[in-house]
């Protein structure tokens, strides 16, 4: 698992990551919570189905 700091010039955006198997582009499929003051983010590749989570803080 990844920690993922979003850029700071749009701290609120959420970004898709390309896929690592495919380039493709991520789309979010769950954001949960984790520990205080993050979220653990999933993406899922439309075109292969590979996942990938990432922990974000968030204020």
């Amino acid at each position: 698992m990844t920690l993922y700091q979003p850029p700071t010039f749009h701290s609120n955006a959420i970004i898709r990551p390309p896929c690592p198997k495919c380039g493709a582009k991520m789309l979010l499929s769950r954001i949960e919570p984790d520990v205080p003051d993050h979220d653990k983010r999933t993406f899922e590749c439309s075109a292969c189905g590979h996942e990938l989570s990432e922990v974000v803080k968030f204020k």
